[in-house]
């Protein structure tokens, strides 16, 4: 069945909802740190500055620059800058050993990597192209004139241009996925502004974030659970409340930010969840202006949520996992009251691209029947079209008379037309497992009908 769940499609590139806030609302609060609160106007032109020092050296749509950074303003500042320029970012952590970053920038055909003054040392090692060191106080901006540096430059980036490139794992670089091979490098997954604006818009959208919401950016940059707090908060006008540094990894430093500033939005993992839910319940405070918790996960303990109430009781728990393999979707559930004895757990799509839930004859599945996953070819991010499984995993289906990618997920579709995911069973893993191997053909499909898992864990699948 045909999921019926597609909204409009959201216009601009990622970081042009950040662009029109600092337009129209220039002296609002954008970043928070310990010792420094950027508005909209003065991160908007620093930004501003980095784009057109990148494009003056050549830099545009499809390079790809890497950002080596440690937790700060200076990597928000580095990532928006490398967007308004029309280019990519990959992150790389700074500490990395010198000869691997240099195999990476070698490997990636890396155009620039920019820094922060205390690693530029360290990234020089690496023999950059080019290399810009990030600071507050530059002499960027005076190379530039003010009305070059107060808006991004025009760029021909298209939505469907990749926005941010991921390092894999290390199983996917030696597997069949297109990457390095390399050891320790992974393959990369890209992520484009049409995908990456249409996750930001329906989280925001069901998570209810807007301008006045304070997110505490938590996360590492080059995980997914720091997308809803660049491209999510920004987007609408929101402020990021950020660590720096080593603090970022001082759990007392977490709590302080979140108290001091009344953060709202949390995205984080379970494991940094957990920390800061034993922390803070163990000394009995309480998060009074906590609303959302965005939490990136394949699953929870059932005594999460009840602990997570204990510690905000206003806050939402959202949790959310994405599925890499497939580049082509990411699933969420909302978490409320807990009942133990309830042991199903699922997921429904913040994609707004259209699904088909299809049997093993590639019929389509009625209403609450559960069947395999498949996607429009179209509906695949480029990156990922071009692998070797990609392209193993195409089948061409007479009922929609083209050709649809086999996630390798079971779900189904419900009456509110909402695709829904299934958590991960023996099933799916023998899939994901068999999907490793090389293979010269569509796998075949297992035999009997699907059925959604029960497990003892909570999951989003």
């Amino acid at each position: 069945m045909l999921a019926t769940t597609e909204l409009p499609e959201p216009s601009g590139l990622l970081h042009e909802g950040f662009a029109k806030h600092v337009r129209t609302q220039a002296h609002a609060s954008a970043v928070i740190c310990a010792d420094h609160v950027w508005s909209y106007a003065a991160l908007g032109a620093k930004a501003a500055a980095v784009a057109h020092r990148l494009q003056s050296w050549g830099i545009a749509t499809n390079s790809v620059v890497v950002v080596a950074m440690d937790k700060g303003w200076e990597q928000i500042v580095a990532v928006l800058g490398v967007l308004g320029a029309g280019a990519a970012y990959l992150v790389v952590d700074p500490w990395c050993e010198e000869g691997r970053a240099q195999h990476c920038l070698d490997q990636r055909r890396v155009a620039a990597v920019l820094t922060q003054p205390r690693w530029a040392s360290r990234v020089a090692a690496w023999k950059p192209a080019r290399m810009l060191v990030v600071e507050r106080a530059t002499d960027d901006e005076s190379c530039l004139s003010s009305s070059q540096t107060s808006a991004f430059p025009s760029s021909c980036a298209r939505r469907e241009d990749a926005a941010w490139w991921e390092m894999g794992s290390w199983e996917e670089s030696a597997g069949d996925q297109g990457g390095s091979g390399a050891p320790g490098l992974g393959a990369l997954r890209a992520l484009s502004h049409r995908v990456g604006g249409r996750m930001m818009d329906e989280l925001t959208r069901r998570c209810d974030i807007d301008s006045e919401d304070r997110a505490f950016a938590l996360e590492p940059l080059g995980s997914r659970v720091a997308l809803p707090d660049l491209f999510g908060l920004l987007r609408v006008g929101g402020t990021l409340i950020v660590p720096q540094g080593n603090e970022a990894h001082d759990v007392r430093h977490w709590w302080e930010l979140m108290e001091d500033y009344e953060a709202t939005v949390l995205s984080t993992t379970t494991t940094s969840l957990t920390t800061l839910l034993d922390y803070c319940l163990a000394r009995g405070v309480s998060w009074l202006s906590g609303r959302v918790v965005l939490l990136a996960a394949d699953w929870i303990p059932v005594r999460l949520p009840a602990q997570l109430r204990r510690f905000a009781s206003g806050a939402k728990l959202m949790v959310v996992r994405e599925d890499p393999t497939a580049a082509s979707r990411a699933a969420a559930l909302l978490i409320d009251e807990v009942d133990p004895g309830w042991v199903h757990s699922s997921g429904s799509t913040l994609d707004r691209r259209p699904f088909m839930v299809l049997d093993e004859a590639l019929r389509p599945s009625p209403p609450e029947v559960p069947g395999h996953l498949y996607l429009k070819e179209t509906g695949t991010s480029p990156a990922w079209r071009l692998s070797p499984t990609a392209r193993a995993r195409l089948v061409w289906c007479p009922h929609a008379n083209e050709r649809l990618f086999r996630t390798g997920h079971v779900g189904r579709v419900r009456a509110s037309g909402e695709v829904e995911f299934a958590a991960p069973n023996e099933f799916q893993r023998a899939l994901r497992s068999r999907d490793r191997r090389p293979v010269s053909s569509p796998p075949e499909p297992a035999k009997g009908t699907p059925s959604l898992p029960v497990t003892r864990r909570w999951g989003v699948g």
